[in-house]
């Protein structure tokens, strides 16, 4: 019985989206550490609901043609709970809109819109591409790269707007560096996504890095990213204490173990929880080290 209603419990914080709205607060945190500002809870609880919004949106704007013929567990589980993902996206659109208006100064809700409108592209056909038309993630090796423009944007460029209300005094050497090392993280948890979704792809003849280099050296390219950004972290914040980059070399260590893995079988929890979990990992962790 217990067993029934954790797996209930897990299968509704993954397969909503929850959990990668959890994601996308802590590495916001974990950005106002890197840049010694103050959280404001306020565009954390923004980030989270947006990020769910973001993530459901193509689900909720296409339900019925996405049943066939790539259907997987978590699709499964949002087509069957659509009227509560429903309610609760536009509870978020709701609070997340009165924020935006109410609450952000006019440099960030710019920054915000050009994001939104990024992530918009990434799920609406609007490029003309061998006679018909076609989104962001359908143009060739672009898709985790669109994802991780947004996720910086969102998670990184936006609190730091907000809280200086300058956009310019971003753009110094230290924040642009903590930029790429962000980027190259959500690429590296990006790439074994294209993996799985590898016969959905050559299936719609979409071309990715994975289906380009295949498994092997393409897992061996997100270690390699992983291992990258977590040297430019460690290179560009020498006034954080040891203990700091102890976690973030263990976090390292254990994205390649998972990336590598052959004990842990290759289902929508491997991608769901312990890929988008080492986001929530690294972000918690090294907010508070």
């Amino acid at each position: 019985m217990f067993k029934k209603t954790f797996q209930a419990f897990l299968d509704a914080i993954l397969f909503s989206d929850f959990f990668i709205a959890i994601a996308a607060l802590a590495q916001t945190l974990f950005s106002y550490r890197l840049m010694n500002l103050k959280a404001d809870y306020l565009v954390l609880l923004f980030v989270a609901l947006a990020t769910f919004m973001v993530y459901n949106f193509d689900f909720l704007r296409s339900k019925h043609k996405l049943l066939m013929p790539f259907q997987s567990r978590r699709l499964a589980w949002k087509i069957k709970h659509f009227r509560a993902v429903n309610l609760f996206f536009y509870v978020c659109f709701l609070v997340c809109g009165l924020l935006f208006l109410f609450y952000f100064g006019i440099k960030s809700q710019i920054v915000l819109s050009l994001f939104f409108l990024l992530a918009l592209t990434y799920y609406v056909r609007f490029l003309k591409f061998k006679g018909r038309r076609i989104n962001l993630r359908e143009v060739p090796f672009l898709k985790p790269f669109v994802i991780s423009f947004v996720w910086v944007g969102v998670t990184f460029i936006f609190p730091f707007v907000e809280a200086e209300k300058c956009f310019l005094c971003f753009f110094d050497a230290k924040n642009q560096m903590f930029v790429i090392a962000r980027s190259l993280f959500v690429v590296a948890l990006c790439l074994p996504f294209d993996l799985r979704d590898a016969a959905q792809d050559t299936f719609y003849n979409l071309k990715t890095i994975a289906n380009v280099i295949g498994e092997k050296k393409t897992l061996w390219f997100s270690v390699f990213l992983l291992m990258l950004q977590h040297l430019i972290i460690e290179l560009y914040s020498p006034q954080q204490p040891v203990l700091f980059f102890l976690v973030s070399a263990s976090i390292c260590f254990l994205g390649a173990v998972i990336l590598k893995s052959t004990f842990l079988k290759k289902d929508d929890y491997y991608y769901y929880f312990y890929i988008d979990g080492l986001l929530v990992l690294q972000g918690f962790s090294l907010c508070f080290a």
